[in-house]
């Protein structure tokens, strides 16, 4: 028999809820970051079928993810992210899930995302966009504070030299080393409140969409912006750059690799330090995930996590 659990962040998004009375199961009510990974990881830890409703934004859902995967319960719980926080990225694929699927998880170093890791200019805007939010006096929100903070970095422009090891999956190994404005590892599509940054993404193939951009002037950047945003920048059926960025953009799809000379980087719009190094891999249908309105199979989990994704986007 499954059993339900709903996780409830009351700092995010709006804050937002549903009526506890309202919700069959266990609630638990977020008090302080990280408490979500540690209720799971505990509550999930030695056996037993669940359905996790988290109720957050990407932030909480990341805590969720990485709760589950130290209690080794991927295989055997269902995660349904339910969108009360800012940016709810993730959630404009798993809305689609209308049955469990077996989704991949990246793992850097120790710990675990669903949807992306990104550093440079992207983690500079993700760090500048939760100020503003988290600012009582700040206008801008959502979507709006995403791109106001690119503007403001955009001026500052800074850049990273970033040397990376990417691994194909035959285990060659390529290395591209040189100064990037951003480098975007994905398992899912959407970031910032709705850019299609890796629009050719699939979040149950095994493999990390892995997006480097040069140091480019101000003006080329803005003019990338648009098609990034649209997610116009990746061919999806030649699965290469289009045309006109072909000189400013590389485009990998690889199981793992390394990066070194990391020393800031954005987790699911969290940022974190690393101290020069993130080992990253693509864990293959680690997790199951699937919409808040789908029907699961509440009999058994025989067999779950080996089979395709159902997703159709």
């Amino acid at each position: 028999m499954i059993k339900t659990l709903h996780i409830l962040n009351p700092a995010a998004g709006s804050g937002h809820l549903p009526d506890t009375r309202t919700l069959d199961g266990e609630v638990h009510i977020t008090t302080r970051p990280g408490d979500a990974t540690e209720f799971l990881e505990a509550r999930l830890f030695g056996g037993g079928y669940y359905r996790v409703f988290v109720y957050g934004g990407d932030g909480t859902q990341n805590e969720a993810v990485n709760g589950i995967m130290r209690a080794g319960a991927g295989k055997r719980t269902v995660l349904t992210p339910v969108p009360t926080g800012t940016g709810n990225d993730f959630f404009k694929l798993s809305s689609k899930m209308e049955e469990e699927t077996a989704c991949d998880v990246i793992r850097y170093n120790d710990r675990y995302a669903l949807n992306v890791l990104n550093i440079g200019f992207d983690s500079a805007v993700a760090e500048r966009t939760n100020n503003l939010k988290k600012s009582r006096f700040s206008p801008f929100h959502g979507a709006s504070a995403y791109i106001v903070s690119c503007g403001i970095e955009l001026v500052k422009k800074t850049t990273e030299h970033l040397k990376l090891s990417l691994y194909d999956e035959a285990n060659k190994r390529e290395n591209i080393e040189d100064d990037f404005l951003l480098c975007l590892v994905a398992n899912g599509r959407y970031y910032g409140g709705g850019f299609e940054a890796a629009p050719a993404a699939e979040p149950s193939d095994g493999l990390l969409d892995v997006i480097m951009v040069k140091n480019v002037s101000r003006m080329t950047f803005i003019k990338l912006v648009g098609l990034y945003k649209r997610g116009e920048h990746i061919d999806k059926k030649t699965l290469r750059p289009t045309d006109k960025l072909r000189d400013i953009l590389t485009f990998r799809r690889v199981p793992k690799l390394t990066i070194d000379n990391v020393h800031r980087f954005c987790t699911d719009g969290e940022i974190s330090t690393a101290n020069g190094s993130l080992n990253i891999e693509s864990i293959s249908h680690a997790i199951l995930v699937c919409g808040a309105g789908a029907q699961i199979n509440t009999e058994s989990y025989k067999g779950r996590g080996q089979g395709k994704s159902k997703l159709r986007v």
